[in-house]
């Protein structure tokens, strides 16, 4: 088989797992239509070869057909991107993708190719047939050694992640893209990456120059020529000195920068396997996770103690066991942690952002212009730092900045739209402004949520939207689960307080209140529930108790200028003295953290 271009065996080269193609054939009907596409878009011919043998479950003992290696001279490696590709141990990843991209950067275009449009496009050409998890993204993006550009061909509805097919109908796609298009849009590429591959390269320009006579004045033209040659030898001289002044410095930053960088990711896999399994479950909303990622986190470090990336990860699992379970020996070592990783490597911007976070915590009174610069510094560093633009927005939430939290947290989702914590944090920012439209936003938004990613706080949060709505029933439905699951719970029973208030029941209210008082208020994001219990005693009537719940919730991380104003369950505080000069105070401060957030 010959491609389109001299010493290449193929043009295309088609790289999936078996498993995909079982199923219905999808990657079969894929090649077949592409073949036909290529063929109304290209005058020439265009080979494309796509292997139908089992190779998955290969082992390193087994051998592999020598012949693929000619087989993978092509010039556009397409990919196809699901659920099961992303696995280092099948064939696919190991023999094919991996093998192509080495092979790409080594031979005469090279993997990147600069398009008649200045663009620039790489020879591999992501196909992705389902949204992928993250721990599966990183491992692609960190081999491509950038984002993820694919075409995707994804069906997507409520609960529906599958590869799109030939007779789907456009607009039940939650994506709305249609099969025939997208088909189009892979042909075009490999079009323009084959053509700005092909295009003729400029040679070196041809100088006319008239015959020059020597008949007359042959002494004149010698040295004329003679002083022209040593300014030309100058000139060229000083280019090179300079050119070669320019790469040096290049290579020395370069270099500088790699050595700085090279202990973001580990060169040990048993180190990176750890790690990666901490990455995929590291989350705040379930205390599970957490310790299986510090467990997880502290195999990688033993496997190689100069990991700097998790040095930061394993500050941020300790972090949120610190938020969880109050205990100033969590604190203590996410701290130390997050010193160690910037230690390792004074340009991690992961570090700098594990640093701020650990420092945000209701033992140092939450300091959130600190906390900011902290986040901001991590964010220069890595400008698409996820974890940093998402914190960033949970504490303009806290403290009253409703566009700028807004502004972070859809930053977070631009940059990873499948982001769960930033969605959840997306539905906090609409619940805190107070307003009608948005509240029924956030209930619309928790109803697409998946349950084992509703934390109690969250569900509380729910819940107050719903009372809020006056969906009183709803929000009991809610509640009501969660002291089923967890009776003892602070952020549910406080929530159930405003229920109770808001419903009349002064004796029930004033029973969930004294419960939740007598429980620890110390520790974490406490001063949520503190607030429920400001509101329930506003409900009530109990004007001055509100106001010292709220001044109280004010000083201990949740000094939220703007929802104190707004919150429609406090109108009934509006003509009370105390709280409007608690007001007052709180509004010097929110402008000051306006200044802050501006910088």
């Amino acid at each position: 088989m010959a491609s389109i271009i001299q010493g290449f065996e193929y043009d295309i080269f088609i790289s999936y797992r078996q498993k995909d193609n079982k199923y219905d054939g999808w990657v079969t009907e894929f090649v077949n239509n592409l073949k036909r596409e290529l063929d109304a878009t290209f005058k020439e011919e265009i080979f494309i070869y796509a292997d139908n043998n089992p190779h998955d479950g290969l082992l390193e003992t087994h051998n592999v057909d020598k012949s693929l290696d000619n087989k993978l001279k092509c010039l556009i490696f397409i990919p196809i991107i699901s659920q099961t590709y992303c696995d280092p141990k099948s064939f696919a990843w190991r023999n094919e993708f991996i093998v192509f991209n080495k092979m790409a950067h080594d031979d005469s275009f090279g993997r990147d190719i600069k398009l008649s449009s200045g663009n620039v496009a790489s020879r591999i050409l992501p196909v992705k047939i389902h949204d992928l998890d993250t721990e599966d993204k990183m491992l692609l993006e960190n081999e491509l050694g950038g984002e993820l550009r694919s075409v995707d061909f994804i069906y997507r509805e409520a609960g529906v992640n599958r590869p799109l097919k030939p007779a789907d109908i456009k607009n039940d796609n939650q994506n709305r893209t249609d099969y025939r298009n997208q088909i189009n849009k892979v042909a075009n590429a490999v079009k323009e990456i084959i053509n700005s591959i092909n295009r003729p390269q400029s040679g070196i320009p041809e100088f006319n120059q008239a015959p020059i006579s020597l008949q007359k004045n042959r002494k004149s033209w010698f040295l004329k020529t003679g002083i022209m040659a040593k300014i030309l030898i100058g000139v060229f001289s000083l280019i090179i000195v300079v050119t070669g002044a320019l790469w040096l410095n290049k290579f020395y930053l370069s270099a500088r920068n790699s050595k700085t960088r090279n202990n973001i990711i580990t060169s040990s896999t048993i180190a990176y396997e750890w790690y990666k399994k901490a990455e995929f479950r590291l989350t705040p909303e379930n205390s599970d996770d957490v310790d299986s990622c510090i467990s997880f986190l502290t195999k990688a470090i033993v496997a190689d103690p100069l990991f700097a990336l998790a040095h930061s990860q394993l500050s941020r699992a300790y972090s949120y066991k610190n938020n969880n379970y109050p205990d100033r020996k969590y604190s203590e070592k996410a701290y130390v942690e997050a010193e160690k990783s910037l230690n390792l490597n004074p340009d991690l911007a992961e570090g700098y952002f594990a640093k701020a976070f650990c420092n945000y915590t209701f033992e140092n009174k939450f300091p959130h212009e600190k906390t900011i610069r902290g986040y901001k510094k991590a964010i220069s560093l890595n400008p698409k730092l996820v974890e940093a633009w998402q914190s960033l927005g949970v504490v303009y939430i806290h403290i009253g900045l409703t566009k700028e939290s807004f502004d972070a947290i859809g930053k977070a989702l631009q940059i990873d739209p499948d982001n769960k914590i930033a969605g959840l944090n997306l539905i906090s920012c609409n619940l805190f402004t107070g307003k009608k439209s948005n509240l029924e936003q956030v209930v619309e938004l928790y109803k697409q949520t998946p349950n084992h990613f509703i934390s109690s706080t969250r569900a509380s949060f729910l819940a107050e939207a719903l009372i809020t709505l006056d969906r009183t029933e709803e929000a009991e439905d809610i509640l009501s689960a969660g002291i089923k699951k967890d009776s003892s719970n602070l952020f549910i029973n406080s929530a159930y307080a405003i229920l109770l208030a808001k419903n009349g029941d002064k004796a029930g209210a004033l029973n969930k209140i004294g419960y939740c008082e007598s429980k620890n208020l110390n520790f974490g994001h406490s001063h949520h529930a503190v607030y429920n219990l400001a509101v329930a005693e506003a409900l009530l009537g109990n004007y001055q108790e509100s106001v010292n719940k709220l001044t109280w919730v004010a000083e201990n991380g949740f000094p939220n200028y703007t929802f104190f104003r707004d919150d429609p369950l406090l109108i009934s505080l509006h003509k009370y003295a105390p709280y409007n000069e608690l007001l007052k105070k709180l509004k010097i401060s929110w402008e000051k953290f306006q200044q802050v957030a501006n910088e």
